[in-house]
């Protein structure tokens, strides 16, 4: 006798409600602030297992979105995104761990700028909907996680007067994803 296949879900990000938003220390004392509002992905769900679940994810480097057109092309040359040689920002998860009921860690590989490091999204499931005008289900989710703009190259950085540095190391991301299931 087999036993029965587990709950398999595929889920497509739904780019028109979901964010990336990054922030970082800014001259000293400041936080400076930004979002990418293109995002593309995929999520493998084992409803009956989620650790066996995975998720990819991709967002066009130019899709970054700043109220300055000189800040909007510095961020996209070699001292920061290097857009050029590398057009997109992508996470590919490695494994996901149960934190509690509705909260998990989702290790994985993320890449900027051609550089690829370990990170871990700790990330919250905020369930599923029927979607009245989509006729479909919804699911969504918020995750956290802190980079270090140094690991991926992004290092480009100058002392201010008072010896700190006009840029912060530490790179907080947020992340809003709402998504639909195509099976």
């Amino acid at each position: 006798m087999t036993s029965p296949s587990p709950a398999r879900s595929t889920w497509a990000i739904d780019p028109d409600h979901s964010t990336v938003q990054f922030s970082l220390q800014y001259m000293g004392i400041g936080v400076f602030s930004a979002r990418f509002h293109s995002i593309n992905g995929a999520i493998a769900a084992n409803e009956t297992d989620p650790i066996d679940s995975s998720v990819t994810v991709s967002m066009p480097v130019e899709s970054v979105d700043v109220r300055n057109k000189t800040l909007y092309d510095w961020l996209l040359a070699k001292d920061f995104f290097n857009h050029e040689q590398h057009p997109e920002i992508t996470f590919r998860s490695t494994d996901l761990e149960r934190v509690e009921a509705s909260r998990w860690h989702v290790n994985g590989a993320l890449a900027i700028a051609g550089r690829t490091c370990p990170v871990v999204l700790d990330t919250v499931y905020l369930g599923q909907v029927h979607h009245p005008f989509a006729e479909r289900i919804m699911a969504a989710f918020t995750a956290e996680t802190t980079i270090k703009r140094s690991d991926f190259g992004l290092g480009w950085n100058m002392p201010l007067a008072s010896g700190t540095p006009a840029l912060g190391e530490h790179v907080n991301v947020k992340i809003y994803i709402t998504s639909f299931r195509q099976d």
